[in-house]
């Protein structure tokens, strides 16, 4: 435990001084955490390559959204957060109904207590035999995704129930359901595959459970190092092209940090002259103004002008106002019938609105608590309008939240739940 904390006052610090600009301390910060932003990742997409993206662009978002930033001691759970939906949007999970896990409704009676918490049913052989290591990893990923997620969070985070409800979105009971649930399905499966009873028996003061060290055997054999100097090199690409091009640099990152970064020295500049604008193509590039005008010759005459061919001139369309307002995008009624539903609204009042501003349903999701959320989009002359829903299954009353501005890109489910939190 003492490990744990000299580790959480070490990132509080750092986390400080990134939230106030400090390269330095966002770099150090990432390299603190890059095994575990990269098992994650591994985790969330499934695949190593998927994986790689998708921790580059969550340490981009990280660097991007650190400054707003609150709570200090929430950066753990906000990093797993920022993670999770980056791999679930690049994979297209976000266009199905298992954007965000839903829980068991029927396991509301299953409560562990702390002391439970703390007992022991797998003997430490599990975690220090390979191949027994390798074949507990196998069954958790046969369990449900609700339960890979409490079991993650608990073993390999770290986190209190607290933390864990905190970042998933859900209340502490519902993370003890399937914590508990959890570990009676792996410990059932163990049994039944390994053919030996589990005892249960309390862990000593100090000591780690044998699922923790497991966890950490298998981050040490998924996360190369390769893998974790890339994403160390990735932040520091960061930090030096915001410094290159300025306050407006980390805008300019999310149109040319698209690629995977490979490692090499050049990697620093080659960022940098992307984020200010540069096109950089392997070949030098000149400006129109440097290039020389073609030399003609003295004795070529000029060529007769072409007879003009006057064609019809057509009338020009009239230009469309532009948009300033969200008046101006939807009308005055438009708006006025989108502040009505804020206030709550029946599902189909919500699909009516969005057929009359021609916004198409955009995504889906089911979540934690069992809500579900719809997302509509609607793009008109650079400016963009999010209408989200949110219907819980307590209530006939639909949530309604927008979000209106200049297009950019989609955000993140989560981002499109925290809409609802203000």
């Amino acid at each position: 435990m003492g490990e744990k904390k000299a580790r959480q006052a070490d990132v509080r610090k750092l986390v400080g001084r990134a939230r106030r600009g400090d390269g330095r301390a966002f770099e150090a910060l990432i390299d603190s955490c890059r095994s575990k932003i990269l098992y994650l990742a591994l985790h969330y997409a499934r695949n190593a390559d998927d994986a790689e993206d998708c921790a580059q662009e969550a340490v981009l978002k990280v660097y991007r959204g650190i400054g707003k930033l609150k709570d200090v001691d929430a950066f753990d759970s906000w990093l797993h957060s920022i993670v999770k939906y980056t791999c679930y949007r690049r994979n297209g999970t976000m266009e199905k109904n298992t954007i965000l896990l839903g829980g068991d409704s029927g396991a509301r009676d299953a409560i562990m207590s702390i002391e439970e918490a703390r007992t022991e049913f797998l003997p430490a052989e599990y975690a220090e035999d390979a191949e027994k290591r390798s074949f507990i990893m196998g069954l958790i990923k046969e369990l449900n995704e609700n339960y890979q997620e409490a079991l993650l969070l608990f073993y390999f985070e770290g986190f209190s129930y607290k933390e864990i409800a905190a970042t998933l979105g859900v209340n502490a009971n519902k993370v003890t359901n399937d914590l508990k649930r959890a570990r009676q399905a792996l410990r059932k499966k163990i049994e039944e595959t390994d053919g030996r009873v589990l005892a249960s028996a309390a862990i000593p003061a100090g000591a780690l459970p044998t699922l923790t060290r497991i966890y950490e055997l298998d981050c040490l054999e998924a996360v190369t190092p390769d893998m974790e100097e890339r994403l160390t090199e990735y932040a520091a690409t960061i930090c030096a092209a915001t410094v290159a091009a300025g306050a407006g640099g980390a805008a300019a990152l999310g149109q040319g940090l698209g690629a995977k970064l490979a490692i090499g020295g050049a990697s620093a500049l080659l960022v940098a002259g992307i984020a200010a604008g540069v096109v950089a193509s392997g070949d030098a590039v000149e400006s129109a103004a440097d290039q020389p005008a073609p030399a003609r010759s003295v004795s070529e005459e000029p060529a007769e002008p072409p007879e003009p061919h006057l064609a019809p001139v057509p009338e020009a369309e009239p230009a469309e106002a532009p948009i300033a307002t969200l008046a101006d995008m939807i009308g005055a009624e438009g708006e006025a019938a989108l502040l009505s539903l804020t206030g709550g609204a029946a599902r189909g009042e919500v699909i009516a609105f969005a057929e009359s501003i021609g916004a198409p349903q955009r995504g889906y999701a089911e979540t934690l608590d069992g809500s579900t959320l719809s997302v509509y989009e609607l793009t008109k002359q650079g400016k963009q309008l999010f209408v989200a829903a949110k219907e819980s299954p307590e209530t006939d009353t639909v949530e309604v939240a927008y979000r209106f501005g200049d297009a950019g890109e989609i955000p993140d489910m989560f981002e499109f739940i925290s809409m609802f939190d203000k």
